[in-house]
């Protein structure tokens, strides 16, 4: 028996233009993860995960094969589809943590002006100067589940109907700016 506290990340607010294009905006992905001590078949889990993930199995295994450490993130930024197939496998050990990719559609136009965001945070431009009215909060989710995840709650599923305690994420405001995709 073991307290959890499950991160749930904030979507970063979006950026248009005066007419309304978007300039910026995150798009949901999935972090793919190991906990280790459940991984039954690191070989099979490896050979599984490979295709999916667009990596090779031997790489996987190598991650895989850390008995002294608790929990290995195999991917980030695996779209969701991806996530789904690999749900569907039920491979003892893997799960999931919610995670957003910034994506800039509008490539090349004015990049100066708008600037970019990591995981952590704008680096520069608007994404920058707005970062606080951008970010947003992220939200948590928190319960007590046993060596196998699995909830002690009422119910069987570690959600927030059970009697988990939970913030829900304020995502981040948009900001719509003066710059005109036409014009520029």
């Amino acid at each position: 028996q073991r307290e959890i506290r499950e991160h749930k990340p904030a979507k970063r607010g979006d950026l248009y233009s005066s007419d309304l294009n978007l300039f910026a905006y995150d798009n949901p992905t999935q972090v793919v993860i190991a906990e280790i001590p459940l991984v039954k078949d690191p070989r099979r889990t490896a050979d599984t995960l490979a295709p999916l993930l667009g990596t090779k199995a031997s790489s996987l295994l190598e991650q895989l094969d850390h008995p002294g450490r608790r929990v290995v993130y195999l991917k980030s930024n695996v779209p969701e589809e991806t996530a789904e197939k690999i749900r569907k496998e039920k491979l003892p050990g893997i799960g999931f943590e919610a995670s957003f990719q910034r994506v800039y559609p509008c490539g090349d136009l004015a990049p100066h002006v708008v600037g970019w965001a990591g995981p952590d945070g704008g680096k520069e431009g608007v994404e920058l100067k707005l970062d606080k009215i951008l970010k947003g909060k992220p939200g948590y989710l928190y319960g007590e589940v046993d060596a196998a995840r699995r909830s002690l709650s009422r119910d069987a599923k570690f959600s927030e109907e059970n009697g988990s305690q939970s913030r829900p994420p304020e995502h981040g405001l948009n900001v719509t700016l003066t710059i005109h995709t036409g014009i520029q």
